[in-house]
């Protein structure tokens, strides 16, 4: 995959927004594209290798990415792949909203967004050590 250069600050102080949703990938796109005003588009899926129960997997996570001139980042990962989780520790959440940005602030971002029709919860989380690893195989930190 073709690393992204980009400054270090991308997750900031380490937090991540949560999304729970019983809809596809591309519907909380076009949610999050309309109610942030940004404009999410699918890129190349994230491959991680697993060990779980004693076997190795190669599992595909769709993630959707927006950068604009002002080094505003949103990136949207995807938790699950043929019903396997990427980070356990989060194991109710569908999705993980990654936000760079200066103009806005996460709370004002989860407060918005959490009127969604599409959106069942949103939550302002801790990256773990998955999401953090998923991070710097997308961005040289």
């Amino acid at each position: 995959m073709k690393k992204i250069r980009f400054k270090p600050e991308i997750i900031q102080k380490n937090e991540v927004i949560g999304i729970s949703s019983l809809y596809a990938d591309y519907k909380i796109a076009w949610s999050l594209n309309d109610t942030l005003k940004i404009s999410l588009s699918k890129v190349e899926d994230i491959s991680v290798e697993m060990k779980r129960n004693e076997k190795n997997e190669i599992l595909n996570f769709s993630l959707f990415s927006f950068f604009n001139s002002d080094e505003d980042a949103f990136l949207l990962l995807s938790n699950q792949d043929k019903g396997k989780k990427l980070s356990l520790k989060y194991k109710n959440i569908d999705y993980f909203l990654f936000v760079k940005t200066d103009s806005v602030q996460m709370r004002e971002i989860l407060q918005r967004i959490s009127n969604s029709d599409f959106i069942n919860g949103s939550f302002i989380l801790q990256a773990d050590n998955v999401l953090k690893k998923i991070m710097s195989k997308i961005f040289e930190v």
